[in-house]
Formats: C-alpha cells, sequence, structure tokens
C-alpha cells in the first residue's frame, strides 16, 4: 500500500489538517479499512481523535 510506505519512509500519520482531520478521519469517511486498521495497529495513531465538529474517525465509518 501507498500509505505504508509513506509511513515507512518518515511520513507522520498524526497530521491534521486545516479541519483537524486526521489520515484515519479519511480512511474511515473514504472506506478503507485496510488503511484505518494499519493507522491504528502500526502507527498508533488516536481513534478518539475530533476534528473541528467534534466527531472522530468511528462518526465517518
Amino acid at each position: 500500500l501507498t500509505v505504508e510506505i509513506l509511513l515507512n519512509h518518515g511520513a507522520s500519520p498524526h497530521v491534521l489538517d486545516r479541519n483537524l482531520e486526521t489520515p484515519l478521519h479519511y480512511a474511515s469517511r473514504y472506506c478503507y479499512p485496510e488503511i484505518a486498521k494499519m493507522l491504528m495497529q502500526n502507527a498508533g495513531v488516536d481513534p478518539n481523535a475530533v476534528d473541528y465538529r467534534g466527531w472522530t474517525p468511528l462518526h465517518y465509518a
């Protein structure tokens, strides 16, 4: 996966966009369960991170 390559080369899985959304928010919103699983298991992202709406990735899933 492209995400795995990016993570292996130092890309931060904790980056936030202007809406305070993380890569996990995007993986959840756009139905990429493999990426969501990888981010949670291997990259240590916070599944309870909230965006500017107060939504977690679970709200988008």
